[in-house]
């Protein structure tokens, strides 16, 4: 039964030998301009045409298939000023012909849809720089795009590209380049029907800026004897992102005193700040990599166009020990980074070959083994610590006192946690005295505090000092009360310290008057 319904579905009237199917159409942007140079690949069976000046195309094949097939077509302009655009079709035996008419493509800006049918020109007069794939460019092997196109047109004395009839040579020049391993593709190329030439300029091993320019020669109008050389304007293209160093390599944190041993799923920034050789930010998307002694932390990130990227340190078991979190982040090449693994000597081979343009994959493997760029795959780590602070604790070896009669009293206490850390940032320390008026006993010293974000122990330590300064009632024992209040992210905590303003008159001979 499956055998006759395969059977079924065929065309018993179909031949069952050869035939030619012919493919033809033409490109055209939004404006009913002709495209030339917009290759029409066919994926099965795999033909290719290339659009001709005014914009057709038309090839053929053979095939044996008795059933309908619906074929894929995709049609991509050379110098990438469209974008891709891919239809199907379909033939048989019956069907052997497949006619697309006009293909409209869409342009990659909108400058590209609005140009108008071409229209005749006279000779070319002026040569103007259009647009680059890239106004930036990494270094060579980096692992990003490391190569960009530029396009110039020659037109005519009023503007108008010049036509086939008109077509010139355009020569290329490199005007400065921060090393010699920057390079175009070619030399020279003859202008399109639409008046435009690409060229490409790949880097090379230093951060800077190269300089391009395009020129062609043409025989002046009122003396054809005499021939001038007319040149474009200067094309500027910043060579920046190389690999990263470690000297260029900083991590932070937006805090590094956070209240993680009582709060757990806080979170803290860890940024890190990557560099290459030359003080430029690497290459977009550059891996850096994650680890920490405390709590738990994103593994990896990539660094955003500054050179920047940023993960969540997130508190929660293990709890460090002695409460320092030690956070390391750790870059190297993108070809080590990319395989998931920091490890050092590691060579991406295809981010290297990448690099190595107008080569054969076998003569870049050569290359690669003399290349500096295969030294360059060391990895480094830089560290920074973050402080897990837990509940206070107020300590005192004053907690009882007495004021000497019309003298001074100094009283030290400590405020810290369980490890002897500071208390986070934004907790108040206040100081407090009750039974105590203006007439009586003064406190000055660290009465009111607010800390910052520190790790530093000496912030756990606090002086006051209370002063007899009483007019009366000198001879009686005054007690009185000082409390020390604690609050904030870590938790609260009041502490009172008690002690007495001591009995004794002016002028005391300074005999025992009461134990």
């Amino acid at each position: 039964i499956l055998v006759m319904g395969i059977f079924s579905c065929q065309d018993p009237n179909a031949p069952t030998t050869e035939y030619t199917v012919t493919v033809s159409g033409i490109a055209i942007n939004k404006s009913n301009a002709a495209q030339d140079s917009v290759v029409v690949t066919l994926d099965n069976p795999f033909r290719r045409d290339t659009t001709k000046t005014d914009g057709s195309f038309s090839y053929s094949f053979t095939s044996s298939e008795k059933n309908e097939i619906t074929a894929s077509f995709k049609f991509s302009h050379i110098n990438l000023s469209f974008r891709d655009t891919i239809l199907t079709r379909t033939y048989s035996a019956t069907k052997k012909s497949i006619t697309f008419g006009e293909v409209t493509l869409t342009g990659v800006t909108s400058a590209q849809d609005s140009v108008p049918p071409t229209k005749a020109s006279n000779h070319a007069g002026i040569v103007a720089f259009v647009s680059s794939s890239f106004q930036t460019i990494s270094i060579r092997g980096a692992g990003g795009n490391d190569a960009t196109n530029l396009t110039f047109e020659v037109r005519d004395s009023l503007g108008t590209p010049v036509d086939e009839k008109n077509k010139v040579t355009v020569s290329f020049k490199l005007l400065t380049k921060p090393d010699n391993l920057v390079e175009l593709n070619h030399a020279t190329a003859i202008t399109s029907s639409n008046g435009q030439v690409v060229v490409q300029m790949s880097s090379g091993d230093k951060a800077g800026i190269a300089q391009v320019q395009a020129s062609f020669t043409a025989k002046r109008a009122v003396d054809t004897t005499k021939i001038d050389t007319i040149r474009s304007q200067i094309v500027s293209v910043t060579i920046a992102g190389g690999l990263p160093v470690a000297s260029r390599f900083t991590i932070g944190s937006a805090k590094v005193n956070i209240p993680g041993l009582i709060k757990f799923n806080l979170r803290n920034m860890i940024s890190a700040v990557v560099g290459d050789t030359f003080g430029n930010p690497v290459q977009q998307g550059t891996l850096v990599y994650f680890s920490t002694t405390g709590g738990i932390i994103l593994p990896f990130s990539k660094t955003a166009e500054d050179g920047t990227v940023s993960v969540d340190l997130i508190t929660g078991n293990p709890i460090p020990s002695s409460g320092i979190a030690v956070i390391t982040a750790q870059v190297g090449t993108p070809g080590a980074m990319s395989t998931g693994a920091i490890t050092s000597g590691t060579v991406d081979e295809s981010i290297i070959i990448k690099g190595l343009r107008g080569k054969t994959k076998s003569t870049a493997k050569d290359a690669v083994k003399n290349s500096r760029l295969a030294k360059t795959t060391s990895t480094f780590t830089k560290t920074i610590n973050v402080l897990f602070t837990g509940a206070p604790r107020i300590t005192s070896n004053d907690s009882t006192f007495f004021v000497p009669p019309l003298g001074t009293k100094q009283i030290q206490f400590t405020v810290d946690d369980i490890n002897g850390n500071p208390m986070s940032e934004g907790t108040s320390i206040k100081v407090t005295g009750i039974g105590l008026d203006t007439t009586g006993a003064v406190l000055t010293g660290n009465l009111d505090n607010t800390l910052k974000d520190t790790y530093d122990k000496s912030y756990t330590k606090f002086n006051i000092s209370i002063a007899d300064k009483r007019t009366k009632n000198i001879s009686a024992n005054v007690p009185i009360t000082i409390n020390v209040e604690v609050s904030g992210d870590n938790g609260n905590i009041k502490k009172s310290f008690t002690g007495v303003l001591s009995s004794g008159v002016s002028g005391d001979s300074g005999k025992v008057g009461s134990i």
